[in-house]
């Protein structure tokens, strides 16, 4: 007999609120409820919460919504990329100027690696520099199989002669044919005897 008197005390205990999130009006137990789901409650905490962020380049403080936020509108931010060579694809680096859609991600990839050097780095196809060293690995000497595709270990590669890491620029000159996973191995040495020394 107790559950339907405490069901009885419950259904009498229910109150008539209105959703401060979507305006709606629901029967609450709770005499200070003011969301009628969670959702609602998410919704409008993240429209009324703001954060304190100081803009990266205008330098002008502004608030907004996320917890991490580096610019203040669209244009700041397009040049704030544009400053650090971080640039989009579909806007900057059209795929119709490659050879390949693998050569369009390379050179973007080789342009957010390098950031502020992103200028001086050079657009080609990577098969032009394998046909140069005709597909001899630069740093084992070997053959390189054109059949064997990544992430086979013996497949070919693009190798940097002075790493990225260490201020070299992505250039015809500063590149190298070589296997994959001779490449992998290099990691971001200078020469090849660094390696066998490792």
């Amino acid at each position: 007999m107790s559950r339907p008197r405490a069901a009885s005390r419950r259904l009498k205990a229910l109150e008539h609120h209105c959703c401060k999130g979507c305006g709606k009006d629901f029967e609450a137990v709770m005499p200070h409820a003011r969301f009628c789901s969670g959702s609602c409650y998410n919704r409008h905490r993240y429209k009324t919460l703001r954060f304190e962020h100081t803009c990266v380049q205008c330098g002008s403080g502004f608030r907004s919504p996320l917890h991490r936020a580096s610019c203040c509108s669209k244009e700041c931010l397009k040049l704030w990329q544009i400053k650090c060579g971080i640039e989009s694809i579909n806007r900057h680096i059209p795929m119709r100027k490659y050879a390949s859609r693998a050569d369009a991600y390379r050179v973007y990839d080789y342009r957010r690696r390098a950031a502020y050097d992103a200028p001086s780095a050079e657009t080609f196809p990577a098969d032009e520099v394998f046909e140069r060293d005709g597909w001899l690995c630069q740093i084992c000497g070997d053959e390189i199989d054109r059949d064997l595709v990544f992430p086979h270990p013996r497949s070919v590669s693009l190798d940097h002669i002075i790493p990225i890491s260490r201020g070299g620029v992505h250039r015809r000159d500063n590149t190298q044919c070589a296997h994959l996973g001779c490449n992998s191995s290099k990691g971001n040495k200078l020469r090849a005897t660094e390696v066998a020394a490792a």
